[in-house]
């Protein structure tokens, strides 16, 4: 099939990971043309190809846009990591060649919306925001491998193995599509590539069907919000009781039976009801008076025991004051919230609150995912945005503590975002070390380390930002109106908006990219 832009020399701006990726896949399209960038990483100078042709340069100078062929190129796309220059490259081109499809990467999610509502650029994306529904579904399970929002509806992009008649074992696609809802995306026979479904396809047992579905509306958690935060409260506070250092539990455990005595002594040697005991004894602790009940006419030892309690009170409130004083100093009361996670079952542990992590949590949230987070820095920049949604844990990942603190043992699945690759795998095998915790996705910016990761047992998913990107980048520049670019082996699948008529879902429609395999490099 072709797309709207499938013709043309493209150009990229910008030669970090996500512009080497974005290369290489369209080279893999048979597509060429010009990269202008202020210096060629090592990767690309080991496995760049003649397609596209490297300029040294600022992208942002009109002589190196129109050294790379501005005014017959179709498509550019600002890939840099400064959101300025990217828009500044897109204006530019956009006015050396009004025809031009010019297309902008952003760290920030609403300046990609204001971008592309103002009509300065053609399509912006915030990377981060791209790889998050990836590491949503990765969340999941192995079988979900993506999920694509569109028209209010949540569609889930899953992996199906056809093995038995309950996975349409005997069938046709047509079949298994009137029989499930979904729509099969594309498929792969035992010993072939992956390649298009069409409907009088048979499923053979080891099929593997990708396919997609709509999500059903997520159920409400059961209980009241209120209820919960309760609960919470009340773990939080016992789990905060025991952090109180033991100098002052035992004095006020001191203080506390002293205060029983008194109760019990009075009632007897006064002849006083127990309610009036314990009244005399707060009035008597609290210095508020003998008013009522006094100690005039007791005998001198109840005299001379009743100003040991007076004196032992003034010790029992500073006690308290001081306990209730660190409580306040050490945490606030979304801190002791978050005390309570430890005792969670069934959740997800987000652990880095950036761009990745903070968007991560708000989708989780909003398809019905339970989610404790966790980050190192209290005043991050998105610490106290996160607070308002989930709990937050405060605490170094890679201690076995803090992950407990965040309900590791109860949690289905442990999501790590940090920016940094080591600390990422480290706090992943500490978490195998702490508790048997169900699924472990890792982000990693090193392909070569994620490849030589993924051989191991210890780590059930590893996801690369610019990985996932890529191809959505890449199909906006095939399609302006992309609404997601998937990579499924040797083939580029685009989803975009179309009629119900030719729709695989309700408003969705469908082309599928073969590409040369990745070793092949075009001439």
């Amino acid at each position: 099939m072709h797309s709207q832009d499938s013709h043309g020399q493209v150009i990229l701006c910008g030669l970090g990971n996500l512009g080497c990726r974005v290369a290489s896949l369209f080279c893999r399209l048979g597509r060429s043309g010009h990269i202008i960038t202020l210096e060629a990483g090592e990767h690309w100078r080991r496995n760049g190809t003649d397609a596209f042709k490297v300029i040294l340069g600022n992208a942002r100078e009109e002589q190196h846009l129109r050294a790379a062929g501005i005014m017959h190129a179709s498509v550019l796309l600002a890939l840099t990591d400064d959101d300025i220059a990217n828009v500044d490259i897109c204006l530019e081109a956009r006015r050396l060649n009004p025809c031009i499809t010019v297309i902008a990467r952003t760290q920030d999610e609403d300046l990609a919306v204001h971008l592309e509502r103002s009509g300065l650029v053609h399509r912006a994306f915030c990377t981060a925001s791209l790889a998050v529904p990836a590491f949503s579904a990765a969340a999941r399970g192995d079988r979900f491998l993506d999920t694509i929002e569109h028209a209010g509806r949540l569609h889930d992009l899953e992996r199906v193995l056809v093995s038995d008649a309950a996975q349409g074992l005997g069938a046709t696609v047509a079949d298994w599509e009137r029989r499930t809802g979904g729509t099969v995306l594309a498929l792969r026979e035992a010993g072939c590539p992956t390649r298009a479904a069409t409907p009088d396809t048979p499923l053979r047992a080891g099929t593997v069907l990708h396919c997609l579905h709509a999500r059903p509306p997520a159920a409400k958690a059961p209980g009241s919000p209120l209820l919960q935060s309760l609960h919470r409260l009340g773990l939080g506070l016992r789990q905060s009781w025991t952090e109180v250092p033991n100098a002052f539990r035992l004095a006020l455990a001191f203080f506390g039976l002293v205060v029983l005595l008194s109760i019990v002594l009075f009632h007897f040697a006064l002849g006083l009801p127990w309610v009036d005991a314990v009244y005399f004894v707060c009035t008597t602790i609290t210095t508020v008076g003998y008013g009522d009940i006094n100690l005039q006419q007791a005998a001198p030892w109840l005299k001379l025991y009743g100003s040991f309690l007076m004196l032992c009170s003034a010790g029992l409130l500073a006690t308290l004051c001081s306990i209730i004083t660190n409580l306040l100093l050490q945490t606030r009361l979304r801190d002791v919230l978050s005390r309570g996670c430890s005792h969670q079952r069934g959740h997800l542990v987000i652990v880095g609150l950036g761009n990745v992590g903070y968007r991560l949590v708000g989708a989780l949230l909003a398809s019905g995912e339970k989610v404790v987070a966790v980050d190192g820095d209290r005043d991050g920049r998105y610490v106290e945005a996160v607070k308002r949604l989930a709990p937050v844990v405060h605490g170094d990942a890679r201690i076995p503590s803090t992950l407990e603190l965040a309900g590791l043992p109860g949690a289905k699945a442990l999501v790590v975002v940090t920016s940094h690759d080591i600390e990422n795998i480290a706090i992943g095998l500490a978490s195998k070390r702490a508790a048997p915790v169900g699924r472990v996705i890792l982000r990693l910016f090193d392909a070569k380390l994620a490849e030589s990761m993924g051989k191991g047992p210890q780590i059930d998913a590893l996801l690369s930002v610019s990985t996932i990107a890529a191809p959505h980048l890449v199909a906006a520049g095939l399609r302006k109106d992309t609404l997601k670019g998937l990579l499924l082996e040797d083939l580029l699948i685009v989803l975009f908006p179309a009629s119900a008529a030719d729709s695989a879902q309700p408003g969705m429609g469908v082309e599928l990219h073969p590409l040369r395999p990745a070793t092949e490099s075009p001439s």
